[in-house]
């Protein structure tokens, strides 16, 4: 009887330690798990940060270039290629490349195409087309790297194609009915009103780069006021 008890204290041991070591391997393999699993979704971060610092430089190169002809009438090819030393100061990064260039070169004269417009607000009028790469390499401390590249078309506009162009608000207040058959485009506010009962009809686009205000005139007094 005490030797049947003593072989059963001892499997009891055996079992306990084959459990134990079974309960230690799955506890190793949950952690390593979770390792890797964290060791991804920090790579896989890095890698999201490194896309859109390379993305946002190409944003601030864009911001840069209408910046410039905004500013200079005439600008040069030099000039254009001088905002690559404008480089964006973000910790951690390492800008590989950083580059803006118009397609004949920093050093020739700035090459345009006199032409349509093909897509956007001002589809279908002429104008001096330059067009202009940009390229950003953002580089991250831990090793990941994103290369991000866009071709931009700056279109100088001669502004005899539009019927009317305002470099301030402009306003349509007409008392009978008015019928307008050019482009419109003001860098200000438009107030397109007429007198009651009347209409006001607008044949080609218009832009808008402030706001489109039809509750009030541009002198503050509401739209039914004679």
């Amino acid at each position: 009887m005490t030797s049947a008890r003593l072989r059963s204290r001892g499997f009891t041991l055996i079992a306990s330690l084959l459990m134990l070591l079974l309960l230690s391997g799955i506890s190793i393999g949950l952690m390593m798990m979770v390792n890797t699993e964290g060791k991804v979704g920090g790579v896989d971060l890095q890698n999201n940060v490194a896309y859109h610092n390379a993305e946002g430089a190409v944003e601030k190169m864009t911001s840069d270039l209408a910046g410039t002809f905004k500013s200079v009438q005439a600008p040069k090819a030099s000039d254009i290629c001088a905002l690559s030393n404008y480089q964006p100061s973000v910790p951690g990064v390492t800008w590989k490349d950083y580059q803006v260039q118009p397609a004949s070169g920093c050093s020739a004269t700035l090459g345009n195409n006199y032409g349509q417009i093909a897509s956007g607000p001002n589809q279908g009028l002429w104008a001096q087309i330059i067009p202009v790469t940009m390229l950003a390499t953002a580089a991250q401390a831990g090793g990941q790297e994103v290369s991000m590249s866009r071709t931009a078309q700056v279109a100088l506009i001669p502004v005899f194609q539009f019927g009317v162009f305002s470099d301030s608000d402009l306003s349509f207040f007409s008392g009978p009915d008015f019928d307008f058959a050019g482009r419109v485009h003001t860098n200000g506010d438009l107030y397109p009103e007429v007198g009651n009962g009347s209409n006001l009809t607008f044949h080609d686009k218009v832009t808008v780069f402030g706001n489109v205000v039809r509750a009030q005139l541009a002198n503050g007094f509401a739209t039914n006021a004679n």
